[in-house]
């Protein structure tokens, strides 16, 4: 779709591991800790298999490659630009010897990238906040395909009234859902819904499971 253009232009703007940290949002050191502790909080253990679905430049989730048994981080992303410096920032973190999997994706079609791969946990920080209600569905589909059994997929989202229809604005999308429409949503696939609320990560988040 469209968008990815959009998204492609932005984040190649990055010319240094620095630049795209700080292109996604500037305090990377607040939010590095914030989401390897929220996802050790909510159960995440070395043996798990991991996703961090939009990982970008690695900037929050650094910590988990090291902290995972080897091979069980994986990594999409729209940017190719980005997944290249996530590659440089493993490498400057000491990392570099902890196997990974970060792949470029922009079709939510988790199966052909990392092929009978399950999850038990599955992060995606500002991803559906920047998505079509189209492309979330998609998501939600697919994700479902590929999340063990008593897997969770947590995602950051921004909250709309329930008398108001889902909106999308801006040219690098700012998405706004119901949360009875990802509940409704999330049901069709075979998921489970929880609203989880603001969390130490910063945007309101909510869970999907089996």
């Amino acid at each position: 779709m469209n968008e990815w253009n959009n998204y492609h232009e932005h984040w190649n703007k990055a010319t240094s591991l620095e630049g795209a940290k700080y292109l996604v949002g500037s305090n990377s050191a607040s939010l590095r800790n914030a989401e390897r502790e929220y996802m050790k909080n909510v159960g995440l253990q070395p043996q798990h298999k991991f996703l961090d679905l939009g990982c970008g430049c690695l900037r929050g989730t650094i910590d988990l490659v090291n902290y995972l048994d080897d091979g069980n981080f994986y990594g999409l992303d729209v940017s190719e630009t980005l997944i290249n410096f996530a590659g440089e920032y493993i490498k400057q973190e000491g990392f570099e010897n902890k196997k990974q999997n970060l792949k470029v994706n922009s079709d939510f079609d988790f199966e052909k990238y990392f092929p009978k791969i399950k999850y038990d946990f599955v992060l995606a920080a500002s991803v559906l906040t920047h998505i079509y209600s189209e492309d979330t569905e998609k998501c939600l589909k697919n994700i479902a395909k590929v999340l063990n059994d008593g897997g969770s997929f947590y995602a950051t989202i921004f909250v709309l009234p329930e008398e108001k229809n889902n909106i999308h604005e801006g040219n690098i999308h700012i998405s706004y859902y119901k949360l009875s429409w990802l509940k409704k949503t999330a049901e069709s696939v075979g998921l489970k819904f929880e609203d989880i609320g603001k969390t130490i990560i910063g945007q309101h988040m909510v869970r999907f499971y089996k």
